[in-house]
């Protein structure tokens, strides 16, 4: 299993200054990330992105990643 940590320095290094806003709910890691990039692009090309780069790119040990949304920053 992923830590919060470990997800938080990920999304990061993939989303330069994304607001992250995530926890752990228990057995499942979830919550928001907020990035400008995000702004033009469709929800699912934005969660199909974060699953990629992020849940798929940390492997196995990510299967406690759970529900996490990508919005856009101007969006609640």
């Amino acid at each position: 299993m992923v830590t919060v940590e470990q997800v938080k320095e990920r999304i990061a290094s993939v989303y330069p200054g994304v607001v992250i806003d995530i926890s752990d709910k228990g057995d499942r890691i979830g919550g928001v990330i907020r990035w400008g990039g995000f702004a033009n692009m469709p929800i699912s090309d934005r969660q199909r992105d974060f699953r990629d780069k992020v849940r798929n790119a940390m492997g196995y040990e990510a299967h406690n990643v759970g529900i996490i949304i990508a919005l856009a920053l101007n969006e609640k």
